[in-house]
């Protein structure tokens, strides 16, 4: 029993295990290259969510959803929504309709008669605080921009010692395999 548990544990262990590449990008091409592979690939898996998420709660939905929901699934169309309870039917009924609308008309001359000059200010407003805004988006992109060149540079310059150090090594190994073939050598004239 114990050791099914284990195997379990075991293999939600190995696949939580998360791959870490250690790459520079301005220099190690087929590592990006392999990085984005991978990236397409966890992209194209969009129906599984990640094992260390929690399960999606289950739905509740309300009883006029439920009916909605088989209205659609049975294809059935919508009812219209009934305009006649809207359509005033008594004399009263219609002086209330026709001071209401009244009551709009005047608003609507009210609007065009000082609307424009609030719309203004409130226009005014909002590009006051969108030019903080927009200052600290610059900004932002300036430094941004600029890591960037950094890390580019430090990157190349890496590069060069990486490279320096690898050719180093490259003639340490040589040496090492040439004083190996010249200790095999006289190990063989001293038999």
């Amino acid at each position: 029993m114990n050791s099914e548990i284990e195997e379990k544990k075991s293999q939600k262990r190995k696949k939580e295990q998360i791959t870490m590449y250690d790459a520079l990008p301005y220099i190690d091409a087929k590592a990006t290259l392999e990085i984005e592979a991978l990236i397409q690939l966890n992209v194209d898996k969009t129906s599984d969510p990640h094992p260390r998420l929690p399960p999606l709660p289950e739905p509740h939905f309300s009883p006029a959803m439920m009916e909605e929901f088989e209205r659609v699934k049975d294809g059935k169309k919508l009812d219209a929504i009934d305009l006649s309870r809207y359509t005033p039917s008594s004399e009263r009924e219609w002086c209330i309709t026709h001071e209401i609308m009244h009551s709009r008309f005047l608003s609507l001359e009210l609007l065009e008669k000082h609307g424009q000059a609030a719309w203004l200010r409130y226009i005014s407003g909002l590009e006051a605080q969108l030019l903080p805004l927009e200052q600290e988006i610059q900004r932002i992109s300036q430094e941004t921009n600029q890591v960037n060149v950094d890390r580019k540079r430090s990157q190349l310059e890496a590069k060069e010692r990486l490279d320096r150090l690898e050719g180093e090594w490259r003639a340490l190994i040589g040496k090492t395999l040439q004083v190996e073939a010249a200790n095999e050598m006289l190990k063989r004239n001293v038999r």
